[in-house]
C-alpha cells in the first residue's frame, strides 16, 4: 500500500535535509550528522528511521515532491485564469528544481546504481501516486485553458501535458543549477522574462 504517514522525526529530518540543501552550497560533502544538526535531532535518531544517507535523501526528494505539488494545487485553484495558473506552475517547476536538483546530484554522484535502484523500488507505489498528482495538476490547469477557449480541446491529452512540462522545465534548463541557492523569484528579472517565453511557447503550441 501507498504509505500516507511519516513519524514526526521522519519529518524532521526531511526538513532538516531541504534546509541544508536550499541553504547552503557546499553539499557534496553532506553527512548523516549534518542533516541531524539541521533536524535538530541526535544522528543515533535517524538511523532509527533510515538506514543511511542515501536513503534519506530519496525518500525526502519523493516527500518534499509531494508537497511541493500539493501546495501548488492549492495555489492554482486560488486563481481564475490560465495565465495566473501557468505562472504558480511555472514557480512550482523553479522551486522543486531549487531542491531536487542538487539532491539528485549528490544521489547520482555518490550513491551505486544498484543501490539506488533498490532504494526508490522501495517507494515505487508512492512514486507513481506522485505520477498521478502531477498529472491533475496538470490537467487542471488544462482544463481552465480550454474553458478559457486558449486551449484546443481536440488535442492529444499527452501532447497538452508535454506541452506545460517541457516549457516549465524549458526554464529550469536556463538556470545553472549551481546557482539555485541564489535564485530570488520575486526579484530576478531573468526568471520573469522566461515565464514570458514559456507562456508564449504554450500559446503557440496548443492554441
Amino acid at each position: 500500500m501507498t504509505r500516507k504517514q511519516y513519524a514526526a522525526k521522519e519529518l524532521l529530518i526531511f526538513e532538516g535535509f531541504k534546509k541544508i540543501i536550499t541553504d547552503d552550497s557546499n553539499i557534496e560533502n553532506i553527512k548523516v550528522s549534518d542533516i541531524a544538526k539541521a533536524a535538530g535531532i541526535g544522528k543515533g535518531t535517524v538511523y532509527e528511521y533510515f538506514k543511511n544517507k542515501d536513503e534519506i535523501i530519496a525518500k525526502s526528494i519523493i516527500y518534499n515532491f509531494k508537497i511541493e505539488i500539493k501546495n501548488t494545487i492549492e495555489v492554482i485553484k486560488k486563481v481564475s485564469t490560465f495565465k495566473e495558473q501557468c505562472d504558480h506552475l511555472f514557480h512550482y517547476s523553479i522551486n522543486s528544481g531549487k531542491f531536487i536538483f542538487p539532491s539528485l546530484r549528490i544521489l547520482y554522484n555518490h550513491v551505486v546504481p544498484t543501490e539506488l535502484n533498490s532504494v526508490i523500488l522501495e517507494d515505487f507505489e508512492e512514486i507513481l501516486d506522485l505520477k498521478s498528482q502531477l498529472y491533475n495538476l496538470l490537467d487542471y490547469v488544462i482544463n481552465t485553458g480550454i474553458k478559457e477557449n486558449i486551449i484546443n480541446k481536440d488535442l492529444d491529452k499527452d501532447y497538452q501535458r508535454y506541452v506545460l512540462i517541457s516549457s516549465s522545465m524549458g526554464i529550469l534548463n536556463t538556470i545553472n543549477a549551481s546557482c539555485f541557492q541564489q535564485i530570488d523569484l520575486n526579484e530576478d528579472k531573468s526568471i520573469h522574462i522566461q515565464k514570458k517565453f514559456a507562456y508564449t511557447m504554450i500559446l503557440k503550441s496548443l492554441s
